[in-house]
């Protein structure tokens, strides 16, 4: 969720788009693509989030894919 004046995801900077419930964040997307860009440079404490949910395996449709 955009905060401190910080930027968005690519395409969602109106706030208006995100919604705090408790303690997560829903968000309206756009129907530009899938393809929407985080710059970690401005929200440092997603790394470790990032880290962490592309260092475990992935099930798509029974089928198993790591990420190395």
């Amino acid at each position: 969720m955009p905060v401190d004046g910080r930027p968005a995801l690519s395409y969602h900077g109106k706030l208006s788009r995100w919604v705090m419930d408790n303690d997560s964040v829903s968000l309206q997307t756009v129907a530009k693509g899938q393809e929407f860009i985080l710059d970690c440079g401005y929200y440092p404490e997603a790394t470790g989030w990032l880290t962490k949910l592309f260092s475990r395996p992935l099930n798509i449709n029974n089928t198993l894919i790591v990420l190395d």
